[in-house]
């Protein structure tokens, strides 16, 4: 029974988040395609280098984002293993399609690019959809592959910061955008980076991949196991003595996700009203990932 509700649990956590992810990776299409290609800005990571391959040389953004991440994929998969990729293959292949969708569209007259005399409002508006796309995307524990990717990479095999590995890599494709875009252009690429990341901080104020939970109830509480029993990670039980007073009471220890942790509150509420619940959250761990966690916390950036 716990096996089939485990399962359960897991198959509408994998929909829930895949579908979110599409949502957002369809946000971030529209804001390269509608505000970002037309009116020359850039991006930070891959999502840069495509830009910059498409200014030079008419590069499909659609196709270069799917060839790009082959072979990161390839190597994370070796590296990271089918699971740790997973949301991260979603994203990157949504972005491509969407990409390509939006690119008919443009081409069949359907789509009409926004080509504004102010670039300010266009880095805005650029700045608002590609944050709140990415935001949805990293919320949801998935990237876009690219370089996001690759410092997962790094981080594992050297040890190296994601969040610095990431934004080294920004600088780097933001610089050698001033080799084919006028410089106005890449300081309105700044201000739509800028609110870009402060939209992605907004969708993921103190959101954190995982929460550990600790929950004291009254000593033989059987509502523990019905609870907790689904959890991919398990739970663990102690007998606690409460001092001055010698109060007994159990003490349940887990790992959860952000939607598991609004759904458990909520239960125990209705099954034990007295009970004291702390969450604490978990910004980096060792050993197996729980699933369908983002790798990062809200520093990491999905690009």
């Amino acid at each position: 029974m716990i096996d089939a509700a485990r399962a359960v649990l897991d198959r509408h956590l994998f929909i829930t988040h895949s579908i979110m992810i599409l949502i957002g990776a369809a946000l971030f299409a529209l804001a390269i395609q509608l505000f970002a290609i037309p009116n020359q800005f850039v991006e930070g990571g891959a999502t840069g280098i495509v830009l910059l391959l498409h200014y030079a040389f008419g590069f499909k953004p659609s196709l270069t984002t799917f060839l790009l991440n082959i072979p990161v994929f390839i190597a994370g998969w070796k590296v990271l293993g089918g699971r740790g990729i997973g949301f991260s293959a979603i994203g990157a292949c949504g972005l491509s399609f969407f990409l390509w969708v939006l690119e008919y569209l443009q081409h069949e007259g359907w789509l009409v690019p926004f080509v504004a005399g102010d670039y300010l409002l266009a880095a805005l508006y650029a700045g608002l959809t590609s944050g709140l796309g990415l935001g949805l995307i990293l919320r949801y524990g998935g990237s876009t592959g690219g370089t996001t990717l690759l410092a997962r990479m790094l981080h594992l095999s050297f040890g190296w910061h994601p969040s610095k590995m990431i934004l080294l890599f920004d600088v780097v494709v933001i610089g050698a955008a001033a080799l084919y875009i006028p410089l106005d252009k890449v300081l309105y690429t700044l201000v739509m980076v800028y609110v870009a990341s402060r939209v992605i901080h907004l969708v993921n104020k103190e959101q954190c991949p995982v929460k550990e939970m600790t929950v004291y109830a009254k000593a033989g509480s059987e509502w523990a196991s019905q609870l907790f029993g689904g959890l991919a990670h398990g739970y663990a039980v102690f007998e606690v003595t409460f001092e001055p007073g010698g109060q007994r009471m159990q003490a349940i220890r887990c790992l959860v996700s952000r939607s598991e942790w609004y759904r458990l509150r909520r239960e125990i509420r209705k099954a034990d009203p007295a009970a004291i619940m702390i969450v604490h959250d978990v910004h980096d761990m060792a050993g197996e990932r729980p699933p369908y966690a983002s790798d990062y916390s809200q520093e990491a950036d999905p690009r």
